[in-house]
Formats: structure tokens, sequence, C-alpha cells
């Protein structure tokens, strides 16, 4: 892998660790890894976990986006169609 997978690889690897160790991802999480703040009805954002465009191996490409509202109801829709679309 190149050294940006690696930074990366090293990112997601943090989290999960940090979450199984503390229940909370942020806790051991890297210097250079956003603050992966928690989903609610309040606070509707997530995260988009993605390894940085270029060659850079310290710094995240990780950020926090809003959840949309039409995509949301995209997937209420899907879930509509589970028993219809079971084989």
């Amino acid at each position: 892998m190149s050294a940006t997978e690696d930074a990366f690889a090293e990112e997601l690897i943090a989290y999960w660790l940090s979450f199984v160790r503390s229940g909370d991802p942020n806790t051991y999480k890297l210097s250079q890894s956003p603050n992966w703040a928690p989903f609610s009805s309040h606070n509707k954002e997530r995260i988009v976990l993605q390894q940085r465009p270029g060659n850079s191996s310290n710094v995240s490409g990780s950020f926090m986006e809003e959840d949309f509202k039409l995509e949301a109801e995209r997937c209420q829709f899907v879930v509509t169609k589970v028993d219809e679309e079971q084989n």
C-alpha cells in the first residue's frame, strides 16, 4: 500500500479500536482525525471516512457532513420494498 493508504488504514483502525476500548471513537483517535460527532435526532451529521486525495499521509481526508433529508427519504422508500423483493 502507498503511504496515503497506510495513513487511511491507521485512521480507521484508531477510530474502531478507540470505540472498542472506550465506547467512544474519539477517545484514542489520531490527532489529525476529525471529531466523530454522535448522530441523533438533533444532530444529523455523519462522518465520511475517506483517504486524503493526493500523496498526503499526515492529513485526514475524513469529514463530517449533514445527513440530507432526500437521501433519508430514499432509504425509507427502499425499506418498504424489502418484503416484496425477498426471493
